[in-house]
């Protein structure tokens, strides 16, 4: 479950007119009548390296054809002092008392090794501890948001003057996380064990998306999932999610521009993934 995270939080998705004799990457199309792209879907890697580079030409010439890029939130719209109200404990609560003793003994450990002191760390709430370890020991690692598939389509649509707009937006994946309450505890003192292993496990997405094998990234996506106190998270983080940018896809669709739609790939697979979704409806999907 903690691998979920690092695919969809810090903090979890595609055509060109380029013919393709097998598809190999993680991009759709939602066509018109007449078999034309109407949407592009690709499924991201949030954080990435310089391994990831460069992109298939099949994205790039999709990204190239369309009018708008949408994300699933547009990280430079968001307003610092605002997100911070929602990260930290305002009241007598602390870390530490929301925790139990042996995953704060971790965390601290943890937050130690980042350069990160007590007295910052004790007032965060619980899932933004568990992104800011995450990002901290991905940085240490080499990799970064800054070097993921959202930001480098971000960039070069701002130096472009390309429209973007936002499939969700940062309150609602906040209240999300929020909304995860009591199984935070749990899931941070899972990652924490995992941590250590964050560069190889990186490495191991990389690998698997540049290759395109969906049946890899979804069994990768599902480790830990066979249990039963993991359902309604993922029942949370992605499938309810699913289906509402599934909704978003289609009022995209209905008007008329083309649009480059980005994703975490955990979100397009499996059976209850977007691009399962957009099918169920007799929509015209393509991979390349």
């Amino acid at each position: 479950m903690q691998k979920i995270f690092i695919l969809i939080v810090i903090y979890y998705l595609f055509n060109s007119g380029l013919a393709v004799s097998e598809p190999s990457t993680f991009l759709w199309s939602v066509n018109n009548i007449d078999n034309s792209p109407k949407i592009y879907l690709l499924g991201s890697i949030h954080i990435a390296d310089k391994r990831l580079y460069p992109l298939p030409d099949a994205i790039e010439s999709a990204y190239e054809k369309s009018d708008a890029l949408i994300l699933e939130v547009v990280i430079d719209k968001v307003n610092p002092l605002k997100l911070m109200q929602h990260l930290t404990y305002k009241d007598h609560r602390t870390l530490e008392s929301e925790l139990s003793k042996d995953v704060f003994e971790k965390v601290s450990a943890k937050f130690e090794e980042i350069g990160i002191s007590k007295i910052v760390y004790n007032k965060f709430k619980p899932w933004f501890a568990m992104l800011t370890l995450q990002s901290g020991m991905f940085k240490s690692s080499g990799f970064s948001a800054s070097q993921g598939i959202d930001m480098y389509f971000l960039d070069k649509a701002r130096k472009e003057g390309k429209k973007v707009d936002e499939i969700e937006n940062i309150e609602s994946q906040i209240k999300l996380l929020e909304d995860l309450g009591s199984y935070t505890g749990e899931y941070l003192g899972n990652m924490i064990d995992e941590l250590d292993n964050a560069d190889s496990t990186m490495a191991n997405i990389l690998e698997i998306w540049k290759s395109g094998d969906i049946g890899k990234m979804e069994e990768f996506t599902k480790s830990g999932d066979d249990k039963a106190e993991y359902a309604e998270v993922m029942n949370l983080l992605n499938f309810e999610r699913n289906k509402r940018m599934a909704e978003k896809i289609e009022e995209y669709y209905n008007d008329d521009k083309i649009y480059f739609i980005i994703v975490g790939a955990a979100h397009l697979i499996g059976e209850k993934g977007l691009v399962e979704i957009l099918k169920s409806k007799n929509y015209n999907i393509i991979r390349y």
